[in-house]
C-alpha cells in the first residue's frame, strides 16, 4: 500500500542534442522507458524513505519533461538497482526516450514537505554492457570526465579484445580486475600505454570502474578494474600520487559484482612457480563487452 502526495510544482525545460542517437540494442535492457508519454521511476530512495516517481514527456520533439507527483512505497523491491538521492542530487543512469538513452538529472527542492524534486539536467550517455559466466553488468562511461581513458576502453571493446578474457585478479573487500587474460591465462598483446586522467574529479567509489596499471603513473592499456567497495585510497592525491583514472560507473548488475568479489581464490603457479596471487580457483569469464551506441 502507498500514500501519494500530489505536487503542484511542474518544471520544464528542453535542450539541443549535442551527440549522436543512442540506439537500443536487439536485446531486452532494464531501464526507465516512457509509455504512453509517461514514464514511472518505480523506486527512488530519499533520506531513508522510498518513492515512486512520475514524469511526463510533454514534447516529443524538444524533450520537453515536466515533473508531476511522487508517492511513498512503504515495501519496496529492494533486490533491484535503486537510484538514490545524495547531496539533494541523483541522476538516473538510463532513461529510454524515443529508442534514446539519456542520463536525467533531479534535485531535491530544499525543505519541501512533502518532498518535491525538480528536473535540472538530462544529457546522451555511453553504455557498456559486460556479458559474464556469472551475469550482465552494465555501466555507464563518462567521456566527458575521461575522454581518453574511455575512447581507449571502447578502441578494445570494438576489436573483440575483452571477449573471452578473465577477471583474473580479485581481492574480497576491494575489488575485481580483469581485462589481460585469455581464458587460456595467457596475457593479451596490447596497444601502447596512454595517460592516466586519474585527476579529473571521479572517485574510486563501489561500483565505479578505473584502469589498472604498474607503479608508473601513465602505464594503463587494456586492464581495468570494478571497485567493489568505497576505495578512496586509490583517488588522485598529487603529481607524485597519482592514482587510478575512474571513467565509469555500474548502474545495473552489482549483485554480480559482488556475488564474483566472493569467489574463492589462490595463487596460479606457471611452470612450478607462484605467480599470480588472488587468482579465481575457478574462471571468472568476461564473455564479452559491447557499446550501446
Amino acid at each position: 500500500m502507498y500514500y501519494k502526495y500530489p505536487l503542484s510544482l511542474i518544471f520544464t525545460f528542453s535542450f539541443i542534442l549535442l551527440y549522436s542517437v543512442y540506439s537500443f540494442a536487439e536485446e531486452s535492457e532494464s531501464v526507465y522507458s516512457f509509455d504512453k508519454q509517461q514514464l514511472t521511476i518505480p523506486v527512488l530512495r530519499i533520506a531513508e524513505q522510498y518513492y515512486r516517481i512520475h514524469l511526463k514527456l510533454t514534447d516529443s520533439e524538444t524533450l520537453q519533461l515536466s515533473y508531476q507527483d511522487a508517492e511513498i512505497i512503504t515495501t519496496p523491491d529492494l533486490t533491484t538497482f535503486i537510484p538514490t538521492l545524495q547531496d539533494t542530487q541523483v541522476f538516473l543512469p538510463v532513461v529510454n526516450i524515443n529508442e534514446q538513452r539519456f542520463s536525467l538529472n533531479l534535485a531535491l527542492i530544499p525543505e519541501s514537505n512533502p518532498v518535491r524534486l525538480q528536473i535540472t539536467a538530462i544529457e546522451n550517455i555511453d553504455v557498456a554492457v559486460m556479458r559474464t559466466n556469472f551475469g550482465e553488468i552494465r555501466l555507464r562511461l563518462f567521456p566527458d570526465k575521461a575522454p581518453i581513458t574511455v575512447a581507449n576502453f571502447i578502441r578494445y571493446v570494438n576489436e573483440g579484445f575483452y571477449n573471452n578474457t578473465l577477471f583474473h585478479r580479485i581481492i574480497a573487500g576491494f575489488m575485481i580486475q580483469g581485462g589481460g587474460f585469455d581464458t587460456n591465462f595467457t596475457q593479451k598483446e596490447t596497444h601502447e600505454a596512454i595517460i592516466n586522467e586519474a585527476d579529473n574529479g571521479l572517485s574510486n567509489i563501489a561500483g565505479t570502474i578505473a584502469m589498472a596499471r604498474t607503479t608508473a603513473p601513465h602505464s594503463a592499456t587494456s586492464q581495468f578494474f570494478i571497485n567493489a567497495v568505497d576505495n578512496t585510497n586509490l583517488d588522485y592525491q598529487s603529481p607524485n600520487q597519482y592514482g587510478y583514472a575512474v571513467f565509469g560507473a555500474v548502474y545495473e548488475g552489482m549483485n554480480v559484482v559482488k556475488v564474483i568479489e566472493q569467489v574463492s581464490t589462490g595463487t596460479l603457479t606457471i611452470n612450478g612457480v607462484p605467480t599470480y596471487p588472488d587468482w579465481p580457483e575457478n574462471p571468472v569469464i568476461i564473455q564479452s563487452i559491447t557499446i550501446l551506441n
